[in-house]
């Protein structure tokens, strides 16, 4: 009996398959009723060539389902009822990062509470980070012009920091050709923090892009970051690209066109952190 139910619904769900796409659509859009040219042309998605009517991806796992064992049938129901939830809880937890961001935009937060984990290490545009007094001093190894020996003659300061998060920025001061060397280098030093740091999450930010005015002497930035994207996988460490929140905004640098204005960290990059590390107060 528990089959004969089963199957029945599921040749039910099969007859209205037709009608689905018309339904939603007016859900969505809020028409009138659909009058019978609507219809038809809701059939028409499913007729081929010949007009002979086709199968949509819907219907044919119904049309499986309804040949499908109560249990094979019950298996599928659990696997979408578990996606459901997992789209749900991912929902939640984007809405508590808006409201995080929101909170410390409107001043009931503040990044250094809750960037609290987060330590930062690198050149002179995180060194913007110290000079803005954006995040706590005690949580950045920054330095201008820095390259990765900076990174070298401070590993034994970062280690004993014991940071929860460990973002570094490198790059901006490697030119053209030394891609290739700089991604080496980089990448045996992960290394070194991985063993030294086996609970901290790393983080490889991207080398920042700069103003339009200055890419095409600059060009090797692209180079650097390819180069830098193949190592974290190489290295199954996590990138930042912040490329995408930069595109097109010539304003957020100063005269330069390679370091960024004050504004850039708290209202622009600082937010983009917290969403790609899904941080919540």
């Amino acid at each position: 009996m528990q089959r004969f139910i089963t199957v029945m619904l599921a040749l039910a769900l099969v007859a209205l398959i037709p009608f689905t796409g018309f339904l939603v659509l007016s859900h969505r859009e809020k028409t009138a009723a659909p009058s019978s040219a609507t219809l038809e042309a809701a059939r028409e998605e499913h007729r081929d060539e010949k007009g002979t009517h086709t199968l949509g991806d819907g219907e044919k796992a119904l049309k499986k389902l309804a040949t499908a064992s109560v249990d094979d049938v019950q298996a599928v129901l659990k696997a979408r009822e578990e996606q459901k939830k997992n789209e749900l809880k991912e929902q939640e937890r984007n809405d508590a990062v808006e409201e995080t961001i929101r909170r410390i935009q409107n001043g009931e937060l503040s990044y250094r509470k809750v960037l609290s984990d987060l330590y930062v290490v690198g050149d002179s545009l995180m060194d913007g980070l110290r000079v803005y007094d954006i995040l706590d001093s005690n949580h950045l190894v920054t330095k201008v012009s820095a390259r990765l020996n900076h990174l070298e003659e401070n590993f034994d300061k970062i280690v004993a920091m014991r940071p929860p998060i460990l973002l570094m920025h490198y790059g901006l001061n490697y030119g053209t050709g030394e891609a290739q060397s700089f991604a080496n280098r980089y990448g045996n030093l992960i290394d070194r923090l991985k063993e030294a740091l086996p609970n901290t999450r790393l983080i490889v930010s991207l080398v920042f892009p700069v103003a339009s005015s200055k890419q095409a002497g600059m060009g090797y930035i692209k180079d650097n970051n390819k180069a830098l994207k193949q190592m974290c996988a190489e290295k199954n460490v996590e990138y930042l690209d912040s490329a995408p929140v930069f595109k097109g905004h010539d304003e957020y640098y100063g005269k330069d066109g390679e370091h960024l204005q004050k504004f850039v960290y708290s209202d622009v990059w600082l937010p983009h952190v917290i969403r790609v590390l899904e941080i919540t107060a």
